[in-house]
């Protein structure tokens, strides 16, 4: 009879996420200080390697849910060498962008701004009912941080 596997003790209990983004970045500890000044992300897990790199890390934003690995860590390894495991830069840009609804766009994009990352388009009102912005942070992954101005009518 197979062995049931237990959940892991590192992250609470929860109702799954639908999806979750998964980013590879070459400097995952600059990368969760920047989501953390920028986004106010709260840093779940992070599993860090002997030599101190980390390899793998779990964060936050509102409630949503992402994770990041370094694709030089050795548990990354067998993708990056598949070419699974890419960050933008090495594919020269990134084909998914993060579009993600928050409570002030405007001050999470001037924080981006502010910390290095690069404008995407600068926050504005769209004609779809949000006011949004976007930027490039410094690993080349695309964020649009955007605020409903209005509650959609039910379907």
């Amino acid at each position: 009879m197979p062995v049931a596997k237990q959940p892991s003790a590192t992250l609470a209990p929860r109702q799954l996420d639908p999806v979750m983004p998964f980013l590879y970045i070459r400097d995952p500890a600059g990368a969760l200080d920047f989501y953390c000044r920028v986004f106010g992300a709260q840093v779940l897990m992070r599993e860090t390697e002997p030599g101190g790199v980390i390899s793998h890390a779990h964060f936050q934003i509102g409630q949503s849910r992402f994770m990041i690995s370094n694709p030089a860590a050795h548990q990354a390894s067998a993708y990056a060498r598949a070419g699974w495991a890419r960050t933008p830069q090495e594919l020269g840009g990134t084909p998914v962008h993060l579009y993600l609804h928050i409570q002030d766009a405007d001050g999470v994009f001037a924080r981006a701004i502010a910390a290095g990352a690069k404008v995407v388009h600068e926050v504005r009102d769209m004609q779809w009912g949000d006011r949004v912005g976007g930027f490039q942070d410094p690993w080349g992954h695309i964020w649009y941080p955007a605020t409903p101005l209005r509650v959609p009518a039910a379907q």
